[in-house]
């Protein structure tokens, strides 16, 4: 695991969450949607269908932004909105709002294959977006989000998540990149993969 902006407790009550509830797995997965093997999964569906977990992981998440300073790049004026890009992130942008005292809500719900807003949803130039999801894996997910909200004219000041897997990843687009936890993880094609040859159980997993 990287250093991140939080605390040692807080990092420490937030893998407790995470490794109790099996929402974090250590061993030998192949993804569905890569065919890769790693050697660390994550569910978070399975920590946050606890309200406490959620309430817990969001919270932290939220203090441990405003420890950070970053809201002052919010200008007073503009719309401080909140945007998500999964379902996961849904409890957690919600808590994060309750905390950060958010000025909107937007998730954007997969809508024939895509994530997008819904109808009717509009942002402007006058929105300054904090994106937040519960992992961020290859960043696509957040990078689409990320394209369609500045499509918009708004503007996106922060990117945030509960996990972050990718290495030395600490901003995107000069916009900061700020997760509560940060995390490496082996990563091998089938053929080079040493948990195969020490002949380590495969589990095969769905990635999202």
């Amino acid at each position: 695991m990287e250093t991140t902006r939080a605390t040692s407790e807080e990092t420490e009550q937030a893998w407790q969450i995470l490794t109790s509830t099996g929402a974090y797995r250590e061993g030998h997965f192949e993804f569905d949607k890569t065919g890769l093997h790693y050697d660390k999964f994550f569910q978070l569906p399975l920590a946050y269908q606890y309200s406490k977990n959620a309430r817990i992981l969001s919270v932290t998440l939220s203090r441990m932004i405003r420890r950070s300073g970053v809201l002052s790049r919010f200008q007073k004026g503009k719309t401080f909105t909140i945007v998500t890009p999964s379902d996961v992130g849904i409890p957690i942008a919600f808590w994060a709002g309750e905390v950060l005292d958010a000025d909107r809500i937007l998730w954007m719900p997969k809508i024939e294959g895509e994530r997008t807003f819904h109808q009717f949803v509009e942002l402007s130039e006058q929105d300054q977006v904090m994106i937040v999801t519960d992992i961020m894996f290859s960043g696509e997910q957040v990078k689409n989000a990320y394209d369609k909200i500045k499509s918009t004219g708004a503007s996106v000041v922060l990117i945030t998540s509960i996990v972050d897997r990718r290495k030395e990843v600490h901003e995107y687009d000069g916009v900061l990149v700020m997760p509560l936890l940060k995390v490496n993880s082996e990563r091998h094609s089938p053929e080079e993969c040493p948990m195969c040859k020490e002949g380590i159980e495969l589990t095969k997993v769905q990635l999202g």
